[in-house]
């Protein structure tokens, strides 16, 4: 192997390995910080994106909350609409109902109109007030002969 052979260290050197240590530790200092610096902006990010996967969750569940409430209301609105064409129709089949009683009711008050019509006319013939004389005379000698 080789020798034992010893290389002297000049102050030269001296200083320039405490300046490559220097170096380095500034380097590593620079590293540490920055890395750490991403650490603490990592840990922040982290905490903004968890808060902010909050507010996402809350404003999912929101929305499927004010989805289920909407279709709620459509079947409401279907179920009034379909009430409203019941009541329609029902409303249409009373008043048919009321125009057929009423024009029977004006059917019969018309030929009752007409018969009264009849009767009147029968009542307002020329009376003969002799002939009715005479028949109650005749009737009354009748009853006082027997």
């Amino acid at each position: 192997m080789l020798p034992d052979t010893q290389i002297p260290l000049s102050p030269r050197d001296i200083v320039e390995f405490g300046g490559i240590l220097l170096a380095i530790a500034g380097v590593w200092y620079k590293l540490e910080n920055k890395v750490n610096g991403l650490g603490t902006r990592t840990t922040e990010a982290k905490e903004n994106a968890i808060a902010a996967k909050l507010i996402a969750d809350k404003c999912v569940m929101d929305d499927q909350i004010a989805t289920a409430e909407r279709a709620e209301i459509r079947e409401r609105i279907a179920a009034c609409e379909t009430s409203v064409d019941n009541l329609h129709e029902e409303l249409t089949q009373e008043r048919l109902a009321v125009m057929s009683t009423l024009h029977a009711n004006e059917r019969a008050a018309a030929e009752r109109d007409a018969s009264l019509r009849v009767e009147l006319a029968k009542l307002t013939e020329r009376v003969d007030i002799n002939r009715i004389i005479r028949s109650v005379v005749a009737e009354y000698k009748r009853d006082t002969e027997t």
